[in-house]
């Protein structure tokens, strides 16, 4: 009674093969299939089964079989008791599609592990490759490994446009006989890339249209695919790959072009890196070779650039000033004057200080001061707020200021003396000119008064009046 009222197929076969027994599931699940012999779910090879099934002196043996295109799963179980075999079959049509799709999610979720961690691999060789062409190397191994390609290269393209310039090949162990460093003409699916910024793939090159573009010695291509290196949406390079078994498919153009985004970002660090590198370069000289001490701190005031000029102002080398105290170069007393200031600017980067020259007292490693011109700007980055300063050592210009004030007092003193000689001098002659032309008058009278003595006394008299 226990086969019988088993809900999956259960069949009974004797010593000659012969179905002895089948339960009424075994006729419902066939008519289900639209079958209707119960002998389709006899294995065709039973006999070689029950054979094996004795040799190895086992009582059950499992297998699986397609019956009206559903699957079952059969377990062919010797019933010694009977001197049967009976078969239980259980419908898993269902439970293969679950399994296949379980096998397919897995097998697309190993890919997208896979993807995930060459595309961190390919991450941190752009963080930790600070040139170009070892993180394009790097990038290039990741990605050409996860598509499963043979070969290829990365190019930069040329400031015209009209060639791609290689940062390095690989043949794929191919024999190749091109120069690696032979310029490559922008034309065919390169050309594509360059004017669309989009990846593309041939996975028939030999006959397409593009073969005969290449050049002697080029190695043997099955398929190609090219992608983009893009800076802010203008093409600056390719990335090649080559001969993957199976061909290119439009996932591995998007992975390509994921690495091709990376190896843009490599490029862009790189040039980035080493403007800023010569921009550095370049400060450090003008900073070294300039005649005032120029000195930079951080917002702690520790002391983080000092350039010869500091050194000769100091007294200071730069490696006993460097992560000193900037307050250190300031007397005590300057220290307490502009406390507040120096707070204000090491913490807000704001100080009355800030954007033009002040005059103040510097104070020199061996304790003597001096008369300083200073001018402070300050500047913020992502290690923080650092500051810079310039200072004029300005005692030679205050000595001469001295000595031109004095110039100009004695100037002025000595103008004040001649001007006072030659208002002496007009009184002098004014008093001459005046006592000179009464005396003339008195000897004119006199003479005409001697003159005319004997002859016209009342003339005389007139002329003697007059003196």
């Amino acid at each position: 009674s226990f086969p019988q009222m088993n809900p999956n197929p259960v069949l009974e076969v004797d010593a000659s093969g012969a179905i002895v027994f089948y339960n009424l599931a075994a006729t419902e699940t066939l008519k289900g299939l639209g079958l209707e012999n119960v002998r389709a779910f006899l294995p065709g090879d039973l006999a070689v089964i029950l054979r094996e099934l004795e040799q190895k002196q086992q009582r059950q043996f499992y297998r699986e079989m397609c019956i009206g295109g559903a699957t079952f799963a059969e377990t062919i179980h010797l019933v010694g008791m009977f001197n049967v075999v009976r078969i239980y079959a259980t419908n898993i049509t269902e439970l293969k599609r679950v399994e296949q799709d379980l096998r397919h999610a897995l097998k697309e979720s190993q890919q997208r592990q896979a993807e995930i961690s060459a595309l961190l691999a390919g991450s941190r060789a752009v963080i930790e490759e600070r040139e170009f062409k070892e993180a394009a190397w790097s990038l290039y191994e990741v990605c050409k490994n996860l598509l499963g390609a043979a070969g290829g290269y990365v190019a930069l393209v040329s400031e015209d446009g009209s060639r791609s310039e290689p940062v390095f090949m690989d043949s794929g162990h191919l024999p190749c006989t091109l120069d690696p460093e032979l310029p490559m003409p922008m034309r065919g699916l390169r050309e594509q890339v360059y004017h669309t910024g989009q990846a593309v793939y041939e996975n028939n090159f030999s006959s397409s249209e593009w073969a005969g573009l290449l050049p002697e010695g080029h190695i043997c291509l099955d398929n190609v695919l090219f992608a983009p290196l893009a800076i802010k949406g203008i093409v600056v390079g390719v990335i090649g790959l080559a001969n993957k078994p199976g061909g290119f498919t439009d996932n591995d153009a998007r992975l390509a072009g994921a690495f091709g985004e990376l190896a843009a970002m490599s490029l862009y660090n790189s040039r980035a890196l080493e403007m800023l590198e010569n921009s550095e370069a370049r400060f450090r000289s003008v900073a070294q070779t300039a005649s005032d001490a120029i000195i930079t701190f951080d917002s702690q005031g520790r002391i983080v650039l000092w350039n010869h000029a500091a050194e000769k102002t100091f007294g200071y080398t730069a490696a006993e000033a460097i992560g000193g105290l900037y307050v250190m170069l300031m007397p005590d007393r300057i220290r307490e004057l502009y406390r507040d200031e120096i707070f204000k600017a090491l913490t807000t980067g704001r100080s009355a200080f800030m954007g033009r020259p002040f005059e103040s007292v510097g104070l020199r490693q061996d304790g003597t001061e001096f008369p300083s011109e200073f001018s402070l700007t300050s500047w913020n980055t992502q290690e923080g707020l650092f500051f810079t300063t310039t200072i004029r050592d300005i005692n030679e210009r205050k000595q001469a200021e001295t000595d031109l004030q004095r110039a100009q007092d004695e100037l002025a003193r000595r103008i004040k003396e001649r001007t006072t000689m030659e208002e002496r001098q007009r009184l002098a002659r004014e008093l001459h000119d005046s006592v000179s032309q009464a005396l003339y008058g008195i000897s004119l009278g006199a003479h005409t008064a001697l003159a005319l003595f004997e002859t016209d006394r009342a003339k005389v008299t007139e002329a003697l009046n007059y003196v």
